[in-house]
């Protein structure tokens, strides 16, 4: 995992950029995620593992929405941003972060009400394996009777035609221009592929352009159920975006 966690350290300091308002995706997030989580009988004030939390959208908006968060990442420069950015919130509850690999388990894990791992960090994970390993590490830090909470991209849609460049993001602030938009390359298979992320700002006449590349997998929601199954979670509902009004699908499960 150590090209993932290059990819989010050279990442944190502007990751922020890929959303129009930062700071209005963490509130917005946080709502919406409050209320499903609500209807799953796990509102506030239980305790919450945000486990791939990057530099805290999710777990930043949980905190305001109530939940006693603590915060994992596998990269520390994230975790570092992460921490940075609690002064831009008012929270009342207690919130921490600390850096975490989900592909080493905890020798002695704290268990938690809720775990949760968006924003398609899953996608990260390219075989079988790592990904039956990832969820068994989120599991074994499910309290009985917990749940489960994952998001990512909605794949089985997307290899239907599979994108070689997503819509170019184009926002104008204060600090100038900045346009986001990411290439995509297939394998010859379209179950994985290589994303280039490009970032580019404008400061005053010039323009300064950032490039960062990973390799994700196209998880299919199936090959993720049969992952939650084998982990023992029970009760595994996806809800869509029409349903759950969060930006990407979601898969929810609870430890019997």
């Amino acid at each position: 995992m150590q090209a993932v966690q290059n990819f989010y350290d050279k990442l944190a300091d502007s990751y922020h950029f890929i959303h129009a308002d930062w700071q209005e995706s963490v509130l917005r997030h946080g709502r919406i995620l409050r209320a499903l989580l609500g209807e799953l009988h796990a509102a506030p004030p239980r305790t919450l593992l945000d486990c791939t939390c990057g530099i805290g959208t999710q777990a930043l908006g949980l905190a305001l929405e109530g939940y006693r968060v603590h915060g994992t990442d596998l990269s520390p420069r994230a975790i570092e941003q992460a921490q940075a950015n609690i002064q831009h919130f008012e929270i009342g509850q207690p919130i921490t972060f600390a850096v975490a690999d989900l592909l080493s388990p905890p020798a002695n894990p704290t268990e938690y009400d809720i775990v949760l791992s968006c924003d398609n960090a899953v996608a990260h994970f390219h075989s079988d394996e790592e990904l039956s390993q990832a969820i068994t590490t989120m599991t074994m830090q499910l309290k009985v009777g917990g749940v489960l909470l994952i998001s990512l991209r909605d794949y089985d849609a997307t290899v239907q035609n599979p994108p070689r460049t997503t819509p170019v993001f184009v926002n104008d602030g204060e600090a100038g221009r900045r346009v986001v938009f990411q290439v995509w390359d297939w394998d010859e298979a379209f179950t994985a592929y290589q994303l280039q992320m490009f970032i580019i700002r404008q400061q005053g006449d010039e323009w300064l352009t950032e490039m960062h590349a990973s390799h994700l997998r196209a998880w299919q929601r199936t090959a993720i159920t049969k992952a939650l199954e084998k982990s023992g979670l029970t009760a595994i509902t996806w809800h869509m975006p029409e349903s759950s009004s969060y930006y990407q699908p979601i898969v929810t499960a609870h430890k019997s």
